[in-house]
């Protein structure tokens, strides 16, 4: 994924809320991973409330999290969240299906903008099996991955590896990847 653009996730509808970050995509990410992390436990402080019966609390954060669903395009979260609270204000409770529906779907859509956004670590086992080697392709993959690495320490290992896979120092280039 480049810098400014964003990835087409099932149930995200990223344009109108980009357009209220202002085109800042960098801030829309990071506004989904908090809003990931703070919905977290939603789904078990949502089964609780609605075992306790206590709807009025259920609809509140039935309407927070509608809030903030539409807000940020995750549409799912959003219908459900307010099939929730007009059942809840309509006739004051809720169905328990309607609940679990709500819970699903903040699973599905925290799990899918985690993956799409939290960025993960190349794999490394080519490399390394090209270093054990002392392969001098093993040059040209660290190139690669420096170029693909979104983690600063990682990123910082690969660029001590390459200098020293340059130098043909390929064992002490393995060391400073491990």
């Amino acid at each position: 994924m480049t810098q400014n653009t964003f990835p087409n996730i099932e149930g995200i509808d990223s344009s109108a809320a980009i357009a209220r970050c202002a085109g800042n995509v960098d801030l829309y990410k990071k506004i989904l991973l908090s809003f990931c992390q703070s919905q977290a436990d939603s789904p078990t402080t949502l089964i609780t409330h609605f075992t306790n019966s206590e709807y009025s609390t259920l609809q509140s954060l039935a309407h927070a999290i509608k809030g903030a669903a539409a807000n940020l395009g995750v549409t799912p979260v959003a219908e459900t969240a307010k099939t929730v609270e007009q059942s809840i204000r309509n006739s004051g409770h809720c169905e328990e299906a309607q609940v679990q529906q709500l819970c699903d779907a903040l699973r599905h859509s925290i799990d899918l903008l985690n993956q799409h956004l939290i960025p993960t670590s190349p794999d490394l086992e080519p490399v390394i099996n090209l270093l054990k080697q002392s392969d001098p392709q093993a040059t040209k993959s660290i190139e690669a991955l420096i170029k693909e690495s979104t983690d600063n320490n990682l990123s910082a290992k690969l660029r001590q590896a390459l200098i020293l896979c340059q130098l043909y120092q390929f064992d002490e280039a393995l060391d400073a990847l491990q």
